[in-house]
């Protein structure tokens, strides 16, 4: 079976991402995760603070366009997505 996995970027130190970190070793090859970054990721990674909401902006229509055509053009039939997305 196929999984399609959303979760925060697996490399950021944090709960969610930690968690499927962890787990990856132990599913096989037909899960995918489906990773985007987080505004706290943003907030990290830029020092300039003018660029946190832009950057924000792009980065989430990126990651909405990106699994919008994962959903398309992939046919997974389990999806495992957290609330954390909305």
């Amino acid at each position: 079976m196929r999984i399609l996995i959303n979760t925060p970027y697996i490399k950021d130190l944090g709960g969610v991402a930690n968690h499927y970190l962890g787990l990856k070793p132990h599913f096989s090859k037909n899960v995918k995760y489906n990773q985007f970054v987080t505004s706290t990721t943003i907030h990290r990674r830029t020092s300039f603070k003018l660029l946190h909401k832009p950057l924000g902006i792009l980065s989430l229509t990126y990651d909405f366009t990106e699994f919008f055509f994962i959903l398309l053009f992939n046919r997974f039939p389990m999806y495992l997505t957290k609330s954390f997305l909305c």
